[in-house]
């Protein structure tokens, strides 16, 4: 199954964008094959910027909710450059 082969990188970049609710993620993880360390790990990555997005986001809505335009934008470019690294290595191993 390709989430199997991939899903260390599929864990980790759906936990990053914070729109996907995270027991889908948990549930479709726990159906399939996938190792416990495997899933520990790439949830563990993939969480600690959305933690930093979500703190971020409620500081800047308190202070200068004009600020908000610049963190999508500054995370919208971190997930871009995040999915660019992945495609780069990714087609290097192959």
């Amino acid at each position: 199954m390709l989430f199997e082969r991939n899903a260390f990188m599929t864990i980790f970049l759906t936990r990053l964008i914070p729109i996907v609710p995270s027991i889908i993620v948990n549930v479709y993880s726990a159906l399939s094959r996938v190792g416990f360390l495997t899933y520990t790990m790439a949830s563990s990555i993939g969480k600690i910027p959305s933690m930093i997005l979500f703190a971020t986001v409620g500081s800047t809505i308190v202070t200068n909710p004009i600020g908000l335009i610049y963190v999508a934008i500054f995370y919208g470019l971190f997930l871009l450059l995040v999915y660019a690294g992945y495609r780069f290595f990714s087609s290097a191993t192959l």
